[in-house]
């Protein structure tokens, strides 16, 4: 079981730089919001609930498959280069 769990791990996790964390976010925030406010719209015209959570849920997994994978793209940016730690000199 742990075996399974770890290949599971290891095919979602990947590396990914600072400037597409903040895509990624973005990205999430804007198309939750856009499937909050389109699923409530056509869940209105349309007078059925189910279809308001339908389009919700797709909208869910839309953004699931854009955020979540380690897309090659997320991690184009040079590694950050961290400062040498500096010992603090107490007089």
């Amino acid at each position: 079981m742990a075996d399974i769990l770890e290949q599971v791990k290891a095919a979602i996790e990947g590396p990914i730089d600072f400037p597409s964390q903040k895509w990624t976010e973005d990205v999430m925030t804007y198309t939750l919001s856009a499937g909050a406010i389109l699923s409530c719209a056509v869940g209105f015209l349309t007078q059925r609930l189910n279809v308001l959570i339908y389009v919700f849920v797709a909208s869910i997994l839309l953004c699931l498959l854009v955020v979540v994978p380690p897309w090659p793209q997320y991690n184009r940016s040079a590694p950050v280069k961290w400062l040498e730690p500096q010992v603090p000199k107490f007089e």
